[in-house]
């Protein structure tokens, strides 16, 4: 899966990190580096499903979603490097993977849906595990506006109408 792999690459970053010595240098890190991970591993999944999509619509031609601007990843990132200096590092850690997991899987989903909405299909939330909570069953079904909302480490994916 694409996101496993966006997270190998951070949690190799993270190794080689000192969180609980040098707050500071792990936060500069992470605003370098995260950002650059989830717009790599996020083209790649936008560009995977957009060849889905050709093959499952023949003579459709998706355009791939939109990376996520560095700002936004940014303060995200920086929003949960907050932890760093309470001393709950892995706090930290948990809460970037989480980000990273559900922003790379997102350029897949949207671009899956947008080709769908685009070409008068429609879409549906699939729920994607055994383990899907009360959030996820809401929203399963039919695409309404607030389907384009997923959590971290969620395993639903987007299906045309």
């Amino acid at each position: 899966m694409i996101s496993n792999r966006a997270l190998t690459e951070f949690r190799s970053l993270w190794q080689r990190l000192d969180p609980v010595n040098d707050p500071a240098d792990t936060q500069d890190r992470l605003l370098e580096l995260v950002p650059a991970i989830v717009n790599r591993w996020g083209e790649v999944a936008a560009s995977v499903s957009a060849d889905w999509y050709s093959d499952a619509r023949p003579g459709r031609s998706p355009v791939l979603a939109e990376s996520l601007a560095d700002e936004f990843v940014s303060k995200r990132v920086r929003f949960g490097a907050q932890r760093l200096w309470s001393g709950e590092p892995d706090r930290t850690f948990a809460f970037t993977r989480g980000l990273i997991d559900e922003y790379v899987l997102n350029a897949g989903r949207h671009t899956i849906a947008d080709a769908a909405e685009r070409d008068g299909f429609g879409w549906s939330r699939v729920l994607g595990g055994p383990n899907e909570g009360q959030f996820c069953l809401g929203l399963a079904g039919p695409a309404g506006p607030e389907s384009r909302i997923f959590r971290p480490h969620c395993s639903c994916v987007v299906v045309p109408g």
